[in-house]
């Protein structure tokens, strides 16, 4: 059991690396400190296995790192998608407004003229 956790932990740091980029001390801990503390503490003083519970912790962890990073960056598409919406409003806008400023002006100078 152990092995095999160990060897899907490799996995998911592996299909992750572009997600985590730099290592950061949780996810460095979550994939091997608790995993080998609890193997070193059940050689050494014999305790019940706890590598299932480290391996199941550093997951949980492991987990929270990569969602938090990934609505990170969802929030910040978002920010640059509503950007580009309002640059091209103001885009589709000015053109009109510079047109109906213009037609109104003509407006006003023909009634000027007439008077």
């Amino acid at each position: 059991m152990g092995v095999l956790t160990t060897v899907f932990l490799g996995y998911l740091l592996l299909r992750y690396r572009k997600v985590l980029g730099t290592p950061t001390v949780l996810t460095f801990c979550s994939l091997f400190a608790f995993p080998m503390i609890a193997y070193v503490v059940r050689t050494l003083l014999g305790l019940f296995p706890m590598f299932a519970l480290a391996a199941s912790l550093s997951l949980i962890l492991f987990y929270h790192v990569i969602r938090v990073r990934q609505q990170k960056q969802y929030a910040q598409r978002e920010i640059e998608l509503m950007q580009m919406r309002t640059a091209l409003m103001v885009g589709q806008m000015q053109p009109h407004f510079t047109h109906n400023v213009l037609s109104m002006l003509n407006v006003l100078m023909k009634k000027l003229v007439k008077n």
